[in-house]
């Protein structure tokens, strides 16, 4: 057990969560003890990944995980999952928040009933979760925004995908834009593009509308995971493929074999296995006492990659 104190003091207080994850060791049985993860809009492939990283840290752990996803679009289901992880009894829950102030009273209530909480991928930071284990979303925007201008030039015109009320989501968006205003000012942002939902055809229409109002647009960036299929379909219909360069968020099947077939230029890849592994390593070590007085951070970083067509198919095969 003191080489898992160590490694978990040492490395949840100091090092950058984007290095891979170590093998545990430890000699207590908790084998009856659960770790929830609770993910909204849970049909994705990013909640699949980071679920494989929160399951693959339990059994090295030698305990149980469960994931509580919800795929319809409402708030309030999301919320009752959280609920439902609170009256299982579970050990620890892993929460990611698609509205930072709606998560404060459940997450609260699961920590008033001694359940540690920490978030993922998305904060509530007024609430009293232990730590945030997320990609920066405003560094991913800016990181999209560095590639697309390395991309056309640094110059162009740009339409932004964005969802109104996900604050990941419009952190990323939020990012896009800063860096751009900073540093590319040649390429102005002549439209944002709100997806309320994840449907494909609807995100292509909203596009499609977008490129032909504005003929000179050249690129795009999409900070909503996996619907930058969308986009490529209004490009390809539009019969604009290789004019205008795309810029994805996240991975998913779609969007990676159009990464590799050319329509997309790249895709933002979030440390997905990291930030699931460290989520379910920091709830162990809540629930356990193991830092032994040691507070945990409020904030680690699981970093982020770009995917394209140099190394997706690495990407496929994982």
């Amino acid at each position: 057990m003191k080489k898992l104190t160590a490694l978990l003091v040492a490395l949840l207080m100091l090092v950058s969560a984007s290095a891979m994850a170590e093998e545990l060791t430890f000699s207590a049985d908790r084998s009856d003890q659960t770790y929830a993860m609770v993910s909204f809009l849970s049909g994705g492939d990013h909640w699949r990944r980071c679920y494989i990283g929160f399951e693959e840290a339990g059994k090295q752990l030698g305990v149980q995980t469960v994931h509580l996803g919800e795929t319809s679009d409402d708030l309030t289901a999301y919320l009752r999952r959280v609920e439902e992880a609170i009256n299982m009894g579970v050990d620890g829950i892993a929460v990611a928040c698609y509205n930072a102030d709606a998560y404060v009273d459940v997450i609260n209530k699961a920590i008033e009933a001694g359940i540690p909480v920490v978030t993922f991928d998305s904060d509530s930071p007024n609430s009293d979760r232990g730590t945030y284990m997320s990609t920066g979303n405003e560094e991913a925007g800016a990181f999209a925004a560095d590639k697309l201008a390395e991309l056309t030039g640094g110059s162009g015109k740009a339409v932004v995908l964005t969802r109104v009320g996900q604050e990941n989501i419009e952190a990323r968006a939020n990012g896009f834009t800063a860096r751009l205003e900073e540093a590319y000012p040649d390429i102005e942002i002549v439209e944002v593009v709100n997806a309320q939902n994840d449907d494909i055809a609807e995100t292509a229409s909203k596009i499609s509308a977008a490129l032909q109002a504005n003929p000179d647009i050249n690129c795009v960036y999409s900070s909503i995971g996996e619907i930058g299929v969308g986009v490529a379909q209004a490009v390809r219909e539009l019969n604009r493929v290789g004019e205008v360069t795309i810029i994805a968020s996240d991975l998913g099947d779609g969007q990676l074999e159009l990464v590799k077939a050319g329509e997309i230029a790249g895709t933002i890849m979030q440390g997905t296995y990291n930030m699931g592994w460290w989520t379910c390593v920091g709830l162990y070590a809540q629930a356990n006492g193991l830092l032994e007085g040691n507070p945990m951070p409020t904030y680690i970083n699981t970093g982020v990659a770009f995917v394209d067509q140099s190394n997706v198919e690495e990407i496929m095969a994982q």
